[in-house]
């Protein structure tokens, strides 16, 4: 996967291409540890078998957590603050 900050990323694998534009986010906590986030959401939704698209949501939503953060990590997340997040995220374009 390829991320571009808060612009259009891409993640592909032998199915084909997922395209997501992250929400934007009203305010930047801490920009360290959103790639980590990122890669932590994405690794996670994919090695619990959801598909390409699945994983870059869950990613995004990650890095979303971090970004919010005043830490390079969300230290207070819970299982809710994700569930909530990935509300926020839109669901990703998938090109076959």
């Amino acid at each position: 996967a390829i991320t571009r900050g808060g612009n259009e990323l891409i993640a592909w694998d032998t199915s084909g291409a997922a395209f997501l534009t992250p929400p934007s986010l009203e305010q930047i906590g801490y920009v360290t540890g959103a790639g980590d986030g990122f890669a932590a959401g994405f690794l996670h939704a994919r090695l619990h078998g959801g598909t390409l698209g699945d994983a870059v949501v869950h990613g995004a939503a990650s890095a979303r957590l971090a970004l919010a953060s005043e830490m390079a990590t969300a230290e207070e997340l819970t299982r809710e603050m994700l569930t909530g997040t990935l509300a926020l995220v839109p669901a990703a374009e998938i090109v076959l």
